[in-house]
């Protein structure tokens, strides 16, 4: 989950050429995988129904991607976030509380 104050350091910095854009989304997403993977490693999170590494990063990717477009046209951003839920719960196929 993002903090607050990581989304104002994050979008306050986005840059504007399109390299950089790309270069600052992947940037950010190692940050957060890094602290995932410590976490991962340290046993203080664990991962299930298929989830690994490799969806976090995914996920890294699609949140961080997301974000600016928000600032920009919010319902687009609301839409690509309810399409990503929705494909989530499909591939992973969790179990809906009752």
């Amino acid at each position: 989950m993002i903090s607050p104050f990581v989304i104002v350091v994050y979008l306050g910095r986005f840059p504007k050429s399109i390299l950089k854009k790309v270069c600052w989304i992947i940037v950010w997403s190692l940050v957060y995988q890094a602290v995932e993977t410590i976490a991962y490693y340290n046993q203080s999170i664990t991962h299930h129904y298929g989830w690994s590494l490799t969806w976090s990063f995914i996920f890294n990717l699609i949140t961080f991607s997301i974000l600016p477009i928000h600032q920009w046209k919010p319902w687009v951003a609301w839409l690509l976030a309810a399409l990503s839920v929705t494909l989530l719960f499909i591939i992973f196929d969790p179990p809906i509380p009752k």
